[in-house]
Formats: C-alpha cells, structure tokens, sequence
C-alpha cells in the first residue's frame, strides 16, 4: 500500500490525478458540481492513470527485454531433381 502511494507521489502523472480529484471535490463540495459529475469526472482521472502506467509498464518491458539470439546460419537444403527411371533391362 505504502509502495504504490510512493510511486504515485512520485510521478508527475499521480501527482497530477491527485490535484485533480481534490479540485473537483472540491466544486463538488462548493456546488457547481453534482456528485453524479464528481464520480464521472474522478472515473476519467482513475481510467487516465491505470491506463498511462499500464502502457508505461509495457514500453519498459519490452525495451528491457534481451534481444533475440544472432540467427545461426544454416545449409541450404538440397533440392533433388525428378529423372525418369530407367527402362528394365530383359
């Protein structure tokens, strides 16, 4: 729990959901906003991160990823060419 919170402190992106969620319960505590439009907007805010930090993950997983092992080079193959069999000798 502790974890997670320290990341989002630490991100520009958390640090920036979390202003936005306290501005807008803030309107909603003031009265230009209804509760209906505080749960819709802190959605859009929750969507934006889980979905920023799940493609950030996936960037950083596949740049760490090793790269593939150097192809090994191999024989061509043999390609056989089709001969009439011979005729039977009596």
């Amino acid at each position: 729990m502790m974890n997670g919170l320290k990341d989002l402190l630490a991100s520009e992106r958390g640090i920036f959901a979390i202003v936005l969620a306290l501005s807008s319960t803030a309107l909603a505590i003031v009265g230009p906003m209804t509760i209906e439009q505080w749960l819709d907007f802190n959605k859009w805010i929750s969507a934006f991160l889980i979905g920023s930090k799940t493609i950030t993950t996936g960037i950083e997983m596949f740049r760490s990823r090793a790269p593939a092992p150097a192809a090994t080079p191999t024989m061509p193959i043999a390609t056989a060419t089709a001969t009439a069999p011979a005729a039977p000798t009596p």
